[in-house]
Parts: structure tokens; sequence; C-alpha cells
């Protein structure tokens, strides 16, 4: 059975690494960000950096998935201030390999939507890199009424 818990100081380290390896492909995701982007989260105060006039300590959360108490999925949001009216982002969505095919990674998904709709939300973003490694994440996507743009539609590569 999947519990969703908030990402806590007992499962940072757990939460760090299996975001660090199922986006060790993405040359995007450097382990450090990985690592200050969910610490900053549990630990604001020692990650000053990592918040700015753009978003703020209280806009972004991280969730945990658990199977036996253990981390097997992570997912959380950002609200980023152009457009924190209406939007939020998606962050470091996934599931360890060997717990996928399972639906968590959908479970993670209803939830993180559910969670962005109380905020009173109209749209959930997401990037994603177009990697055959995502496919089967692309599809679930699709069939949560997500639509695909490049990155360059959506905000400034200069990010």
């Amino acid at each position: 059975m999947i519990i969703i818990k908030p990402l806590t100081a007992e499962t940072l380290e757990a939460a760090i690494a299996l975001a660090e390896k199922s986006f060790s492909l993405d040359f995007n995701a450097n382990p450090n960000r990985i690592r200050t982007g969910l610490a900053a989260t549990v630990y604001p105060d020692k990650y000053p950096e990592r918040f700015s006039n753009r978003i703020a300590p209280e806009c972004i959360k991280y969730w945990v998935a658990l199977e036996n108490n253990q981390v097997v999925g992570v997912v959380g949001y950002y609200i980023l201030t152009e457009d924190q009216a209406d939007a939020a982002w998606i962050s470091w969505y996934c599931v360890d390999f060997p717990h996928r095919g399972k639906k968590i990674g959908l479970q993670l998904l209803e939830f993180i939507i559910e969670k962005v709709k109380s905020l009173g939300k109209t749209y959930l973003r997401l990037l994603s890199s177009d990697t055959p490694t995502e496919y089967r994440a692309h599809e679930i996507y699709k069939k949560r009424g997500f639509t695909s743009f490049r990155e360059s539609e959506v905000r400034p590569r200069s990010w």
C-alpha cells in the first residue's frame, strides 16, 4: 500500500537519492540542484539562495510516496510570481525504477493535481525531456489532459 506524506528531515536523504538516480540522464538536473532544491523545502533558512523574489519558501512543497516505509516516489510543486495567479509547476516528479508500472506515478500525479486545484490554480505545468525513458510518463500526462509545448513557448530559455 502506498502512503503519500510530506517530505520531512527523515525522508529527505532517500528522496534526494531517488531524484538523483531518476534524473541522472537529464542534462539540467545536476545533483547539487536536486539536493538543494529538496533540502531547501525542509530547511529553508539553510538555503536562502534557493528562494528569490520569483519564488518564496511557502510556494514550494514536496511529498514522498512510501511503500513499507521506504521512499519509492517524489512529487512537488512550485509557484512562480509571474504566473502565481493561475499556475503551479510540478517539480522533481519521479518513481523509483523497480516500482514503476504499479501506478504509483499516477497516484502521485493525481495527488499533486488535487493539491494544486485546492490552491485555486487553473494550470499545472511541468518540464519533461523527450528522451525515450520518458515515453511512459508522457502517456500518463496525455491521459490526464496535459498538452505538450516546447520550452520556449512556455517560458524564456534564460532560466
